[in-house]
């Protein structure tokens, strides 16, 4: 529940920004096996300006039970260089 109460808020405050998340429908791959699918591709972010401010790929591993489709793994990555570590005292402690 909290998570999908992170994602929430964080999605609505990303629309409120003027960002817009596109994937690109001509670099979608998918695969099946079975009761076990996956789907994979790139996706790029823009702002109100329409300048592009990341990009990256991403990929959804896909679960069949009881006759429905349930996504199991779903992780995406930018291609944007990582920035440095958070010093330990910035870092969270876990308290």
């Amino acid at each position: 529940a909290a998570m999908k109460a992170f994602l929430t808020a964080d999605i609505a405050e990303s629309m409120a920004s003027g960002l817009t998340l596109a994937i690109d429908s001509n670099a979608v791959t998918a695969g099946l096996t079975g009761d076990l699918g996956w789907r994979s591709g790139t996706f790029s972010v823009t702002d109100k300006a329409g300048a592009t401010v990341d990009s990256g790929k991403w990929l959804e591993v896909w679960h069949k039970a009881d006759g429905k489709w349930h996504i199991t793994h779903d992780i995406w990555n930018s291609d944007r260089k990582a920035t440095a570590a958070a010093s330990a005292a910035t870092a969270p402690t876990g308290n």
